[in-house]
């Protein structure tokens, strides 16, 4: 069960970093396209109108690039997460197999003692044996000595 949320984990985080490979990228068109826009408006002198427009598209880029960051900055915390959810699973797992290779461990122990009591009861049961056939034949000695 903890390697499938583990691996559904590493699937989310792989997800993640597509979709904030694909922000960075999107945003680092966004900042060329504002540079190259702010570049050329410091070479030419613009009319009015002409910098009422550049206003509008600088407006426009930066309401469009804010979406991007938003995103981005989303991406980047559930990024975050995902990466601590999945070493907090790696950390279970390596506890989950440390209390396992214990249980194992002890498992085996006891089998060890039960196979050695088995055999320790299974000896005395025929030393048992033996004796109560001794103690009767002594018993039948002594009642025909008497």
């Amino acid at each position: 069960k903890a390697l499938k949320k583990a691996s559904s984990h590493k699937d989310e985080l792989e997800k993640i970093q597509e979709d904030l490979d694909k922000s960075h990228a999107d945003l680092k068109v966004l900042e060329e396209e504002y540079e190259r826009v702010k570049e050329a408006s410091t070479r030419v002198k613009w009319t009015a109108e002409q910098e009422e427009e550049y206003e509008k598209v600088k407006r426009q880029a930066k309401a469009a690039s804010a979406r991007f960051v938003t995103t981005l900055q989303q991406n980047t915390r559930k990024l975050t997460s995902a990466k601590k959810g999945a070493a907090n699973l790696e950390k279970n797992i390596e506890q989950a197999q440390a209390q396992l290779s214990t249980v194992q461990s002890k498992a085996k122990e006891l089998q060890e003692r039960k196979d050695k009591l088995g055999k320790t009861l299974t000896q005395t049961k025929r030393d048992f044996s033996k004796t109560e056939k001794k103690l009767s034949e002594l018993q039948k000695t002594h009642r025909a000595n008497s």
